[in-house]
Order: C-alpha cells, then sequence, then structure tokens
C-alpha cells in the first residue's frame, strides 16, 4: 500500500481524461483535468505565508469537493461543516 500523502496529486495526469466527479443536482459531468484546474485555482486563491485553518461550509456538490480539496493543496488544515449549521454557531466560530 502507498502511503505517500502525495500520492493523488502526483499521479492525477493518468487520469485527466476519465470522469472525476458527476454532480446529479447539474446533471454535469467533471473530469480529473477540470477538476485539476478547479483546484489548482482555488489552491491559489487562499494560500497563506503561514498553515491556517479554513471552516469550509458544504453541501453534497462539486464546488464543495474541489473548495475541499483546494483548501488541503494550498497546505491549510480544513473543518468540514454542514452549510446548514446555525448562524450562531457559525459565528461563535468565525469570531472566537
Amino acid at each position: 500500500m502507498n502511503t505517500d500523502i502525495n500520492y493523488f496529486w502526483k499521479n492525477l495526469k493518468r487520469f485527466y481524461n476519465r470522469i472525476a466527479f458527476i454532480d446529479t443536482a447539474s446533471n454535469k459531468i467533471h473530469t480529473y483535468s477540470e477538476l485539476d484546474s478547479n483546484t489548482q485555482n482555488i489552491a491559489a486563491q487562499i494560500k497563506m505565508p503561514n498553515k491556517g485553518l479554513a471552516f469550509l461550509f458544504t453541501t453534497n456538490n462539486y464546488e464543495s469537493a474541489i473548495s475541499y480539496l483546494a483548501a488541503l493543496n494550498s497546505g491549510n488544515a480544513v473543518l468540514l461543516l454542514d452549510e446548514k449549521l446555525n448562524q450562531e454557531i457559525r459565528d461563535s466560530l468565525i469570531y472566537t
């Protein structure tokens, strides 16, 4: 078993033309090439000088998946939270 944590990213190009994600809500199919491109674009925008903690309010869709991968790829720690989380709890996490 390969234990290299970057194995996914190092070998992604081998699968560029294959289906990575099917978004049933929009009936859109995304390839690994799209996934990589979208992830890299977001990761570049959220890169911090020091490792940070990203709160990711998610649902089960493509945008949440690429946001999660981008946060990981940018070197940040990620806390996945339900997008329907109570606003008071959200605020206490963000503003504490």
